[in-house]
C-alpha cells in the first residue's frame, strides 16, 4: 500500500477545566474554548483529534495555585499531525490561540505541544507571544 502523504509534525493545545485559582472554568466558557480550538485546528489542518486526558490517572493535569496547594484537573488535548509547511505556517498561530485561551479561561499559562515538547504560553502584556 503506498503512503500518500507524510505528516511528520504534531501540534496540540491543552484545554483546561480549572482556572488559575483552581476553580472550575464555567461550562459555557469551556464549551466556547473547546469549540474555538476545535474549529481552529479543523481550519488550519483540515481536521483534528481530541483526547480527553484524565481517563487514566497518569494523564490528569496538576498545577500549584499557591505554595502547598495543588489542583487536580481533567484536560482535553486537541492536536493534529501536519506537514513541515503547515508546521511552519501555524506554530506561532497556535501560540496566539493559547494566549486567547489564557485570557478567556482565566489561566496563568496554557500548555501547547510541539512535536514531543510541551511549551507553556501565557497571555503577555502588550500581546507579545514570547519565545516558543
Amino acid at each position: 500500500m503506498p503512503i500518500v502523504r507524510r505528516l511528520p509534525h504534531r501540534l496540540g493545545i491543552m484545554v483546561p477545566s480549572r482556572d488559575r485559582h483552581g476553580h472550575p472554568v464555567p461550562k459555557a466558557v469551556r464549551a466556547e474554548i473547546e469549540r474555538v480550538v476545535a474549529e481552529w485546528f479543523s481550519k488550519a489542518f483540515g481536521g483534528s483529534t481530541e483526547e480527553r486526558v484524565g481517563h487514566r490517572d497518569r494523564l490528569i493535569g496538576r498545577f500549584e495555585v499557591k505554595p502547598g496547594k495543588v489542583v487536580v484537573e481533567t484536560v482535553k488535548e486537541v492536536w493534529a499531525q501536519c506537514t513541515r509547511r503547515e508546521f511552519e505556517r501555524h506554530r506561532l498561530r497556535l501560540a496566539r490561540l493559547a494566549e486567547w485561551v489564557c485570557s478567556h479561561g482565566d489561566q496563568a499559562v496554557v500548555a501547547i505541544t510541539v512535536d514531543r515538547e510541551m511549551r507553556l504560553v501565557a497571555a503577555a502584556p502588550g500581546g507579545s507571544i514570547g519565545p516558543i
